[in-house]
């Protein structure tokens, strides 16, 4: 039983204290915006439009043609849903860089869209979207020019994605949230002004947790105390064992040696009458072979668990020395 309880032991230490094997799922986007400048008629420019990442004159822009597209690679095939949906917002905030925002307005542009994935690695969504920059910057300059206020405004249009997809044969799920932006300037003067992408292209993480091994690690570690318990309980109880048969095999030996010595002398009874005469206790088994060797009575022997009884029966008297098993239980 101790070497049960102590496999037992080992086992359960090495399943329930291992480190947990979490499982990793990742994630990562390839987003992409690109956009051509139309232009408001004038003398000036040849094109009708100009390419991105130009510097532009806020007063001459028309529209903007903008085209964007969101890309997402999976580690794991995966099935759920994914969502997006085209926006633009007007911000209105505070000057010189000083923290604060007078007036913000959101507007759909395409209304929310869903696509259903099944199994794959990769999904993969574009949008093209003609953006009417003037009706934005009139309704910024409304508001700036009602007000009398002086503000730094933009106007941002975004693709925002959302998604909860689940990894295959698993119920552990990922959730997307992503935004892909063009933000530009909106005045009413010629001033130059910049059109900011942002591609946002998160690359993500996710570890879960095995709730079934978590439960059987929680499992083992209980079974793995019980059979500490155990094991130095069966090991208490093997150092009692051990020590009783020490004991019990010392007196049988003291025992067994005096019959081998003095075989001549002694004989084995059953049982025996020691109720009549006096009762008479020698201190050692040398003055009981003294009594022998004078009145030549045998040396009876009674035999028992806990103790052996050797006596002399003569005369009435009853000469007796015995041996106990508990003299060597204090030894």
């Amino acid at each position: 039983m101790v070497i049960v309880a102590l496999i037992t032991g080992i086992v359960s230490y090495r399943i329930g204290f291992k480190a947990p094997e979490n499982t990793k799922y990742s994630y990562k986007e390839d987003n992409s915006v690109g956009y051509k400048v139309f232009l408001k008629e004038n003398s000036f420019f040849d094109s009708p439009y100009l390419e991105e990442g130009k510097t532009y004159i806020t007063s001459l822009i028309d529209y903007i043609n903008a085209d964007f597209a969101y890309k997402v690679h999976f580690n794991n095939a995966v099935s759920g849903t994914i969502n997006y949906q085209l926006n633009a917002q007007i911000r209105a905030d505070k000057k010189n860089h000083e923290e604060g925002n007078y007036w913000t307005k959101t507007f759909t542009l395409v209304d929310k869209q869903t696509d259903v994935i099944t199994n794959r690695k990769n999904y993969e969504t574009t949008l093209s979207q003609k953006i009417d920059y003037q009706r934005f910057n009139e309704l910024l300059q409304s508001f700036i020019t009602e007000y009398g206020i002086s503000a730094d405004s933009t106007l941002i249009v975004y693709l925002d994605v959302t998604g909860d997809v689940r990894v295959n044969d698993r119920n552990d799920s990922m959730n997307i949230d992503s935004k892909v932006s063009l933000t530009m300037p909106l005045s009413e003067l010629a001033i130059e002004g910049t059109i900011d992408v942002n591609n946002s292209n998160i690359e993500k993480e996710i570890i879960t947790k095995n709730a079934e091994r978590e439960k059987m690690q929680l499992y083992m570690k209980l079974l793995f105390l019980i059979s500490i318990v155990l094991f130095f309980y069966f090991v208490f109880q093997c150092i009692l064992i051990i020590k009783y048969r020490t004991k019990f095999f010392s007196y049988r030996k003291a025992v067994k040696k005096i019959c081998s010595n003095y075989e001549g002398m002694i004989v084995r009874v059953q049982n025996a009458s020691m109720k009549e005469g006096g009762v008479l206790d020698v201190e050692s088994f040398e003055d009981l072979v003294n009594v022998y060797n004078s009145i030549r009575e045998p040396i009876n022997l009674r035999y028992e668990k806990d103790r052996a009884v050797f006596f002399i029966i003569n005369n009435g008297n009853c000469y007796v020395y015995t041996i106990k098993k508990e003299d060597f239980d204090k030894k």
